[in-house]
């Protein structure tokens, strides 16, 4: 049985910047971040290495934006 199919594209309203301009929130799922959750990783913390064109590891990091360190 496979999950049910659901957008991947969320359009969060209209924002006002400083200066005044209708600037609109958007987003969209690509397929790292889609392949975190395909692999089981819908908690923070939960950790994927997933291999295609490159590889890559991907952390789910929860719902705050994390920075990484400055090199």
């Amino acid at each position: 049985m496979l999950p049910a199919l659901v957008p991947t594209f969320l359009s969060a309203g209209v924002s006002i910047d400083a200066a005044g301009q209708e600037l609109r929130l958007e987003a969209q799922t690509g397929d790292q971040q889609a392949a975190l959750v395909g692999l089981g990783c819908a908690r923070a913390g939960g950790i994927a290495i997933n291999y295609g064109s490159g590889a890559f590891v991907l952390m789910n990091v929860g719902p705050a934006p994390v920075r990484s360190p400055a090199s």
